[in-house]
C-alpha cells in the first residue's frame, strides 16, 4: 500500500471502498497503520487530520473490515485487500498464503 500510495490516494478521492479480509492481528493491524500513513505521504494530511479521514471513510462505509482471529485461517487461508469503485475492482492490495 504505501509503495502505491499516490495511486491508491487518487482512487480515494474518486470514491474508492476499500474492503478488507483477513487475519486481525497480522494483516488488518498494518492495513490500519498504512492507511493513516498513506493519507499523510499522498494526500498532505497532518496525523490528526489523517485519522479524521480514516475515520470518516469508515463512517461512509467506505473501509471495511472482515477479519479474523488465528483460529480460521484453516477455513479461511488468504488475506485480501480490494480497492472496489462503482462495482467494479480496481486492485487487490495485499494477498498472504
Amino acid at each position: 500500500m504505501r509503495e502505491k500510495a499516490d495511486k491508491l490516494w487518487r482512487w480515494f478521492a474518486d470514491g474508492a471502498h476499500f474492503h478488507v479480509c483477513g487475519d486481525v492481528a497480522k494483516m488488518a493491524k498494518d492495513v490500519d497503520a498504512a492507511l493513516p500513513d498513506m493519507a499523510m505521504r499522498a494526500g498532505g494530511l497532518n496525523e490528526a487530520s489523517a485519522r479524521d479521514w480514516v475515520a470518516q471513510l469508515k463512517q461512509q462505509k467506505r473501509y471495511r473490515r472482515d477479519v479474523y482471529e488465528v483460529q480460521a485461517r484453516a477455513i479461511l487461508p488468504k488475506a485480501t485487500c480490494l480497492l472496489i469503485q462503482d462495482g467494479s475492482l480496481l486492485a487487490t492490495i495485499f494477498q498472504e498464503k
